[in-house]
């Protein structure tokens, strides 16, 4: 049996060994695991928004 993720989660029901993925605790918890991009993003014109006719 193979688990495609990084951490998992044991947990026990009566005589069963139940083995579960583990979600992140957070979104911040997740982006904390992430490597920091050394890219520089293309500078973006900041244009006026469309006139909206309700």
């Amino acid at each position: 049996m193979k688990i495609k993720c990084l951490w998992v989660r044991l947990r026990k029901e009566g005589t069963r060994l139940i083995i579960e993925p583990a979600a992140p605790k957070s979104l911040l918890a997740l982006l904390a695991t992430l490597p920091v991009l050394e890219e520089d993003f293309v500078p973006m014109t900041d244009l006026p928004p469309d006139d909206v006719t309700f």
